[in-house]
């Protein structure tokens, strides 16, 4: 009857970390996906930002007008070709706007946007190698009888220290930035993510005290049977 209710624990073990697993997989891919966006982003928008430039009431990439900024009725109207974009900016907005595009202001938004791209492709390397250990957790907890086993504790301990160097990878990359560029960007502990890396760690010695648990009656089926 034991072993009629072990087999059934295992298949339904069994199926839910297959399932996991193919869900950590699609992870990874929407991950991939997510981080050759970034990395073009990181090529593109110099380029862009380069080639772009105000003139009177316009925004031009290159010689090709791709804005347009009037005032009607004390407000600023943002056009794309015919199309009103917005309506809702005052003459200050305007002002600032036209500021923001000059030469010393777009090597600041550049840096800026590069800086934060290159965290967020860190960020995202960091996440993928996360979900890369929990896939092979989710793959031995399909393929091998118990899921206590030494290579579980390890990748979990793992993915304990990579989810540790994703949160404070863009606390120490912000820090440097703002040192070299003088620009302030916002990047906050949270709580939660420290209570979920304490959480890893708990499922780490759980799964290494059900190990060795599993050990020790390996040992006395042995010497019972000797």
């Amino acid at each position: 009857m034991e072993n009629v209710e072990e087999k059934a624990y295992q298949r339904k073990m069994r199926g839910v970390s297959k399932a996991l697993s193919i869900i950590s997989k699609i992870a990874k891919v929407f991950i991939i996906i997510g981080g050759v966006c970034v990395l073009l982003a990181l090529i593109v928008i110099p380029l862009i930002f380069k080639n772009i430039t105000f003139e009177g009431d316009q925004i031009k990439i290159g010689n090709e007008s791709v804005l347009t900024l009037k005032m009607e009725e004390d407000k600023m109207v943002l056009k794309i070709g015919d199309n009103v974009v917005a309506a809702d900016a005052t003459l200050d907005d305007y002002k600032e706007i036209v500021k923001l595009f000059n030469s010393e202001s777009k090597t600041s938004i550049i840096s800026y946007i590069e800086g934060s791209l290159f965290i967020a492709v860190v960020a995202l390397v960091l996440l993928y190698l996360v979900f890369n250990y929990i896939d092979k957790i989710f793959n031995n907890i399909h393929k091998e009888k118990t899921p206590f086993i030494l290579d579980n504790v390890m990748y979990i301990r793992k993915c304990a220290y990579l989810y540790i160097a994703f949160v404070v990878a863009p606390l120490v990359l912000s820090g440097i930035f703002e040192m070299i560029t003088g620009n302030n960007m916002s990047f906050n502990l949270n709580l939660l993510e420290v209570i979920f890396v304490l959480v890893l760690f708990t499922i780490s010695y759980v799964f290494e005290y059900g190990y060795e648990l599993e050990n020790k009656d390996n040992k006395k089926v042995k010497t019972v049977k000797e």
